[in-house]
């Protein structure tokens, strides 16, 4: 199957499924993250915020009980504020957030960038918008330069299973995607591929893996 005929609703379902195979054995947290899902599903279909206000009810109320689901819900609380350009709340939630509980250092510091610029947008504030995706940015930069070697190698993978079980993959793509924010008119991907060696042995099926990111709604967070 070519990369681009895979849905992107299924890749947002793996974004808001991060680390399923990490459930929370009790009832009560696969009932918060079965019900959580089926609220937003429900919301995408009928665009009644209701469903969205009660799976935010439902995650603030379990989320600490359910450490081993934490990541996943968290990252589902944060596209739910998202879509209700709840901006506040996001950055007031990603504040009390353990860092403990995700394995990239930079998270909370990148949620909280991500959220300045989304807010930014909103605003019509395009200093600040362009500041805060360039703290990313850096953020991002320097985590890749600390794998480096895992990064070469893991770009050359041809296999779409393995890439989408390494969460590096996820660093390189939100790599990809956020300097394509900055510089819209150019092919960042070609671009970065070119001049950064790190990225020059990069497979035809990583490439095309990225471009399914690329045309992602700045306004909408799905984890990366």
């Amino acid at each position: 199957m070519k990369l681009y005929a895979i849905p992107l609703l299924f890749m947002l379902l793996v974004v808001l499924n991060v680390n399923a195979k990490d459930n929370d054995d009790s009832l009560l947290c696969q009932r918060v993250n079965e019900e959580s899902l089926e609220l937003i599903s429900k919301y995408n279909l009928f665009k009644n915020n209701l469903y969205l206000d009660s799976a935010v009810i439902l995650i603030n109320t379990n989320l600490r009980l359910c450490q081993q689901n934490y990541k996943r819900l968290s990252l589902r609380l944060l596209y739910i504020y998202s879509v209700q350009s709840r901006y506040s709340d996001a950055l007031n939630f990603i504040g009390e957030l353990n860092p403990d509980s995700f394995q990239e250092p930079y998270t909370k510091q990148f949620l909280a960038n991500r959220f300045f610029a989304m807010n930014a947008v909103m605003k019509n504030d395009q200093l600040n918008q362009t500041y805060y995706i360039n703290q990313i940015i850096l953020c991002l930069d320097q985590y890749l330069r600390d794998k480096e070697d895992e990064v070469d190698s893991l770009s050359s993978v041809t296999d779409i299973s393995h890439i989408l079980d390494n969460p590096l993959s996820t660093v390189i793509i939100q790599y990809f995607y956020y300097q394509s924010l900055l510089h819209p008119e150019n092919d960042v991907v070609g671009d970065i591929i070119y001049k950064e060696k790190r990225f020059n042995n990069m497979s035809s099926e990583f490439h095309d893996f990225i471009f399914l990111w690329l045309a992602e709604d700045f306004a909408i967070f799905k984890g990366i």
